[in-house]
């Protein structure tokens, strides 16, 4: 997205034959532009306004089927606000969500996983929100990068921090579950708070919740192979791969081209014992 000087500069860099091999133009609208890799595009959703992009698998919550083209939110005069809450009630996935307006501005959600990366910056009246930076981006619109030092000692005590901070400065990292404003006087919004999930009282008995989790479960990874066409997939041995792998042994949609084992040399990283129980 850009001002009104941008729509002329931006289609001039969109016209090379770089960007036209591996990347297409999804979406077009007064001063807002969005390109997509030709490879795995993403899908691209709308408000029924139209003014704000949903980007990525979007699900409903329950059925695990993907949301249609148009999302709706049942609140009258629904802002993004009500919009992104409406989003992670009702739905799940893995997406991104952009609100562009007229002055060249943007807000922008990345759902509560992070599953999809978003970074956003500024060059001249040009507005950028990426999940990656393609090499053929004209240094013009390129991000002027730098390390941040004081992430990476974050990292280093805290690895955990890398799923909601980027280690360069030049850009700003879009925090899971938080809608960013593109206005630096509004601080971002929480929409979907671990706290508000983890205090909710319980709507079960803890027998009915353990039986419940197996069913969300298999049913996130039945959704989520249904996307993803012929895959390769990882088993390492640990709980987390373990139960992934029984989903897509379950799974009706899922395409799983060849099972995969890494290992290292000590005891710490090699779980092939595990790995083999889970095979057999």
């Amino acid at each position: 997205p850009g001002g009104d000087a941008a729509p002329s500069g931006l289609d001039q860099h969109l016209q090379t034959p770089v960007v036209r091999r591996d990347w297409f133009v999804a979406d077009r609208a007064d001063g807002f532009c969005l390109l997509l890799e030709t490879a795995r595009p993403l899908r691209v959703r709308h408000s029924i306004d139209g003014g704000v992009r949903i980007l990525g698998d979007l699900f409903e919550r329950g059925t695990g089927q993907l949301a249609a083209p148009t999302v709706v939110c049942p609140t009258p005069q629904a802002g993004l606000d009500d919009l992104c809450m409406h989003l992670t009630s009702a739905y799940w996935g893995r997406y991104v969500v952009l609100q562009p307006d007229r002055a060249g501005d943007m807000a922008a959600l990345r759902d509560p996983s992070g599953a999809v990366d978003c970074v956003t910056w500024r060059t001249g009246p040009v507005m950028i929100a990426a999940s990656s930076i393609p090499d053929w981006l004209p240094s013009t619109l390129a991000p002027r990068l730098t390390l941040n030092w004081a992430a990476v000692s974050r990292f280093l005590v805290d690895p955990a921090a890398f799923g909601s901070r980027c280690g360069l400065d030049g850009v700003t990292s879009i925090d899971p579950g938080m809608i960013h404003w593109p206005s630096s006087e509004r601080t971002p919004t929480a929409v979907w708070r671990p706290a508000s999930f983890a205090r909710a009282p319980a709507r079960v008995s803890p027998v009915e919740a353990r039986a419940a989790m197996v069913r969300v479960v298999d049913a996130c990874v039945t959704a989520f192979s249904a996307t993803a066409g012929p895959m390769l997939a990882e088993v390492s041995g640990g709980l987390d791969s373990s139960i992934v792998a029984s989903g897509l042994v379950g799974a009706p949609t899922a395409n799983v081209l060849q099972w995969v084992n890494f290992h290292a040399a000590d005891l710490e990283g090699d779980e092939r014992r595990y790995a083999r129980v889970l095979a057999e």
